[in-house]
This record gives C-alpha cells, sequence and structure tokens, in this order.
C-alpha cells in the first residue's frame, strides 16, 4: 500500500561512537565547512521535513541549529540495533520510514526522494547500484515491531533477510549511497 508523504519519515542514525575512526566522525569536517552529519541532515531535509536525528547527548547540539527533532540514545554503546530499535520507539505516527545513516554526506536529495516516493506499508524498498546493495532503506508499518527489537550492532539487514519476499530494490545511480565515512581515509579520498 504507497504511503502519502505526509506520513513517511525519515530517521537519521548518528549515535555510533565512530571507533574506526579514531573521533566523531560525524562531526568531522568536510571541504565547505560542513560536519559530515550537517551535510547530511541538509541533503534530507532538501526533500523532507520529517526528520528524526538519534543521537547521542555530545552530538545533539551540534545540529539544533538545523530545527530537526533529535532524541538521545542513553544505550547507544550497545550497538546500532539498539539505536535503531529506541528511535522506532520515538517516531510519530509515519507509515513508512526511511533508515539513514548519519555519515552519508555525498547522497543527494533526488535519492532520498526518489526513496521516499517508492515507500509502502508492507514493503521494504533496498536502493541498489548493479549488483551492491545500499542504504538507506525504507520499512514499511509492517515491520516496526521487528525493528524495535534490534539489538547490537546489527541493523535492519537480519529483518530484510527474513523477509526477501516483501523487500523491493529499486536501482540507483547515485555513487553517494556507497560513499559512508567509517575511517580518516575514506574522508579524505572524498576530497581528492
Amino acid at each position: 500500500m504507497k504511503v502519502p508523504s505526509h506520513q513517511i519519515g525519515a530517521m537519521v542514525l548518528a549515535a555510533g561512537f565512530s571507533r574506526r575512526f579514531g573521533t566523531s566522525k560525524q562531526l568531522a569536517r568536510l571541504p565547505n565547512g560542513k560536519t559530515v552529519l550537517e551535510q547530511t541532515l541538509l541533503n534530507l531535509s532538501s526533500v523532507t521535513s520529517n526528520i528524526l536525528l538519534v543521537t547521542r547527548a555530545e552530538i545533539s547540539p551540534t545540529t539544533e541549529h538545523l530545527g530537526i527533532k533529535s532524541c538521545v540514545c542513553d544505550n547507544a554503546d550497545q550497538g546500532m540495533g539498539a539505536s535503531l530499535a529506541y528511535g522506532m520507539t520515538q517516531i510519530p505516527d509515519w507509515e513508512a520510514v526511511m533508515i539513514c545513516l548519519g555519515d552519508m554526506p555525498f547522497m543527494s536529495g533526488d535519492s532520498y526522494q526518489k526513496l521516499l516516493a517508492a515507500a509502502d506499508a508492507d514493503r521494504i524498498i533496498v536502493p541498489t547500484l548493479g549488483s551492491q546493495t545500499a542504504n538507506p532503506c525504507v520499512f514499511g508499518q509492517r515491520f516496526y515491531s521487528e525493528l524495535k527489537l534490534l539489538q547490537g550492532d546489527s541493523g535492519g539487514r537480519s529483518i530484510i533477510k527474513r523477509h526477501p519476499d516483501s523487500v523491493i530494490a529499486l536501482p540507483m545511480t547515485d555513487q553517494g549511497l556507497l560513499q559512508d565515512i567509517d575511517t580518516p581515509a575514506d574522508l579524505a579520498a572524498r576530497h581528492s
């Protein structure tokens, strides 16, 4: 069942500890002076105002000027699954939610729009680039109870694997879907 745009939202996960990066990658600066997280949120907010940022207490104040609703995940140290599950308890009555990562500043607003437009309350939308699957994925309301049970470092991938008949692959061309930032070398490579 297709979802009207006002009943779709985006949850941005930015509560990780950036262990591979060494410092908070969400606050690393891009050549334009924006932080990785700030640029990700700006790209997303160009297509929707229905955004919930799930983050940690020390990161939340850095995005207040954007006017995006945020919530602090006190158990973020338990992994991405725990942050996602917590975020699911905080979203409004959206019929579908796009689960975004806070370290994807190179993804275009057009790509976010294409994913939001494909949202379906009974389906999972997974972007693909050739044979590769990518993020963000859009989960219909039918999968909310499972998302709320996630734990540890496992994100929504386990739910996608459990429901292959409900997954719709959405072909994309935006290389920004594959350009998340895990290490300082990843960030440096994007600058060159």
